[in-house]
């Protein structure tokens, strides 16, 4: 708006006769406001703040983004210790002490009790293993998603 948009104007005129010879005339006419006063401060203005208004909102989304990547990551990493340390220390403990407990009971020198809580407890660490599987493969997941990112181009395909 800071150069004013000029109008065209194209006329015919018809005047019967009457009181005089007939007179057809065409006219072809131009003009554009004169902005002395008038700048559009405002409307400038208002486009800079959107602009401005604009870059803020696409800064917050970067720092957004890092945001869930770091957090994703941070997951994932923690999800794929716990699942190695089940699967390295806990489960084998487990599963040795199960064995133990079994040899014992079948010469009687453990109770059916013991025996009952020896599996119960093998069979919750193996739970808890199938769980931390099932925790490292969501947060990969979760990761995968976090670091893709879509660009301008992929954007305007969608709509």
């Amino acid at each position: 708006m800071r150069v004013p948009d000029p109008t065209v104007s194209l006329g015919y005129e018809h005047n019967p006769p009457g009181g005089g010879p007939p007179v057809d005339t065409l006219n072809l006419g131009l003009s554009f406001p004169l902005p002395l006063w008038i700048q559009n401060h405002g409307a400038i203005d208002a486009a800079r703040a959107a602009v401005e208004q604009s870059r803020l909102a696409l800064a917050k989304l970067q720092a957004q983004m890092t945001s869930d990547v770091i957090n994703a990551e941070t997951a994932y990493s923690e999800a794929r210790s716990r699942l190695k340390r089940y699967q390295e220390q806990i489960r084998p403990q487990s599963a040795s002490a199960r064995a133990s407990v079994v040899f014992k009971f079948e010469k009687g020198g453990a109770t059916l009790v013991d025996l009952l809580e020896a599996e119960r407890t093998d069979n919750d660490v193996r739970l808890a293993t199938a769980q931390a599987m099932a925790d490292t493969a969501s947060t990969a997941a979760d990761l995968t998603a976090a670091r893709t990112s879509l660009t301008e181009t992929e954007l305007d395909l969608e709509k």
